[in-house]
């Protein structure tokens, strides 16, 4: 079997080497064969002087520091009586050994060698699961250079569980360590440790185009709002666990990222607690903001290979119509898209630039009501007549000739004039479902007062109900919030910033 132990050698310049090592050994301990790679010290050390001292010991913290070589200072050593050569004071035992034969004739030389001398010091602590997790991760931290990045931080997910569970103080520092070790040689990924995942939420303007044979489907313009944002903390446990609102869509979206990402590890031994999470199917992009956290959060939780946004929506599902909300998730502010073929993964984004930190959504939507979404959603795009040329070649107009350079120069009188004629317009294309340009009379109604108010950016996003007022400033925000509160109390509102950036992963 092989014991898994701390060698010492003799340096050149005399000083003392200490390295882990699991040599070969039966039960009577009289033999060893070891099989260190030739570009070790130790190798170096047994051929030139052709002795050593294998030790057994519980104390993981020394195990941990030899095994990526930062013993500083080192730990007490004793002289050995039977060969040239030291041992650790601290171990339980001890075996000096002198080397019979070495063949190097392959990549690990083959070394057999003969205990001469050996003693117990101490006890053996014991058999106990996080010790044997920290000794499993100091021969995973010597191996990043030739074992795949997402399987190293995958067994460290599935090792920090083992460790909290059962380990003491010593134990958590000596798994603390090496994890910081590892994540350092793995060029500072985000280790298994606790992160917070925060995602802004979505307003969408309205579609370019659906139904129309041969060109692009969907398309549109949007912008990324800070509120009301979900925000997940992901952290190590021994299999999946969602706790919070919205539990079981996390727990769908979860099991789906997992199905196509080989790096997370059997059974998704993560805790994700769903601390906040923005309304449903209120016209704010829930679904997707909420699929892309899940799909983002795990990536970075387990050290997976995912950069894009295709990438990220393959895993989440998201995109098949609509994708503001996809690329508004990877690096927020306003966007337009193109629209996208049939063979397309998700839509190609044309336009991103930042809204001016100043300005202010105001959001207003009836408790309660819901827009249309999954299945009933796809059946009333079945059922919409195609949009009209003439309407798509108007709604890209003034995409790309009014919004977009209003949004360049930040200027708000403009880009809110341009912000209702959009939206009217591409939700008159939605008439034959929703009875006109608005989801309903009552949110139509609540436009028409927005604009009696010298409001010229409000809007309907999505199917609704949600509501948006666009203000240049966060006091006059406010002022609105509590008008239309005092002549419509049974309206949800909040005001909301431009969200310039997206998606956020960072240590808990």
């Amino acid at each position: 079997m092989i014991l898994e132990g701390l060698i010492t050698t003799i340096n050149e310049d005399r000083s003392v080497n200490i390295s882990p090592m699991g040599p070969i050994v039966d039960a009577s301990m009289r033999e060893l064969t070891l099989r260190p790679y030739q570009t070790s010290t130790t190798y170096r050390n047994l051929k030139r002087t052709r002795q050593g001292v294998l030790h057994v010991t519980d104390d993981v913290e020394l195990l941990a520091r030899a095994a990526v070589g930062r013993l500083d200072p080192l730990p007490e050593l004793l002289p050995a009586q039977a060969v040239e050569g030291w041992i650790l004071a601290g171990a339980c035992r001890w075996y000096a050994f002198q080397v019979r034969s070495l063949d190097d004739s392959q990549q690990r030389t083959t070394i057999s060698a003969e205990v001469v001398d050996s003693d117990r010091i101490r006890d053996f602590f014991g058999f106990n699961r996080a010790k044997h997790a920290v000794v499993e991760a100091a021969i995973l931290a010597t191996r990043t250079k030739f074992l795949p990045a997402a399987e190293i931080r995958g067994e460290f997910a599935r090792l920090a569980v083992l460790v909290e569970k059962t380990g003491g103080p010593a134990e958590r520092r000596a798994f603390a360590f090496l994890d910081n070790h590892v994540t350092r040689a793995l060029g500072g990924g985000l280790a298994p440790g606790a992160i917070v995942v925060k995602a802004p939420s979505r307003l969408h303007f309205g579609m370019f185009s659906f139904g129309q044979p041969g060109v692009r489907q969907f398309g549109g313009a949007g912008a990324m709002i800070d509120s009301p944002g979900a925000e997940l903390r992901f952290s190590i446990a021994d299999r999946l666990q969602v706790v919070g609102p919205s539990c079981g869509r996390l727990r769908g979206f979860a099991e789906r990222v997992a199905r196509g990402a080989e790096w997370i590890p059997p059974g998704i031994p993560c805790r994700i607690d769903a601390r906040s999470v923005p309304p449903e199917h209120a016209g704010l992009g829930s679904g997707t903001q909420l699929g892309m956290a899940v799909a983002i959060g795990l990536n970075a939780f387990f050290g997976g290979p995912w950069r894009t946004a295709e990438e990220f929506a393959r895993a989440s599902g998201r995109g098949r119509r609509s994708a503001i909300g996809l690329h508004g998730a990877m690096a927020g502010g306003f966007l337009i898209e193109a629209g996208k073929f049939a063979d397309d993964a998700i839509s190609p984004l044309i336009s991103r630039i930042e809204l001016p930190s100043d300005w202010r959504f105001a959001l207003f939507w009836p408790r309660g009501e819901q827009g249309l979404a999954g299945q009933a959603e796809l059946q009333a795009f079945e059922r919409l007549p195609p949009t009209p040329a003439t309407a798509t070649q108007a709604l890209c107009q003034q995409a790309l000739l009014e919004l977009a350079p209003a949004a360049a120069e930040q200027d708000f009188d403009r880009f809110s004039e341009s912000l209702y004629r959009f939206g009217r317009t591409a939700g008159q294309c939605f008439a034959a479902e929703q009875g006109g340009s608005y989801a309903s009379p009552r949110i139509a109604q609540l436009v028409d007062r927005l604009r009696s108010l010298d409001i010229r950016g409000a809007g309907q996003s999505s199917w609704g109900p949600a509501v948006f007022a666009l203000t240049a400033d966060v006091q006059r925000a406010q002022e609105l919030v509590a008008q239309i509160a005092g002549e419509a109390p049974d309206l949800e509102s909040l005001v909301a910033a431009p969200a310039n950036c997206g998606v956020r992963a960072d240590p808990s």
